[in-house]
């Protein structure tokens, strides 16, 4: 990335953080954030290395695109470490 974009991302981010101090709410980490978005069971196949079938049960649990459903698990694994 150039300069001037992680510079705006350094201020987005510097905003949001002032916004959950002034709320007094604790910021989530990554993980806790995409993980709240995934049922459990997609979760569980995830962890357990079964990403097509974690994918299939998240396109039955809650639908839409199968582009959208493997971004999700894909992101749900890379903020885990995986």
């Amino acid at each position: 990335m150039d300069e001037q974009y992680d510079a705006r991302i350094a201020a987005l981010e510097a905003k949001v953080a002032r916004l959950y101090e002034v709320l007094d709410l604790v910021e989530p980490s990554s993980a806790e954030a995409v993980a709240g978005s995934l049922p459990d069971g997609v979760q569980r196949l995830a962890r357990e290395g079964r990403r097509e079938e974690a994918i299939r049960q998240l396109l039955v649990d809650q639908g839409g695109s199968l582009k959208d459903a493997a971004s999700r698990v894909t992101g749900f694994l890379r903020s885990i470490g995986h």
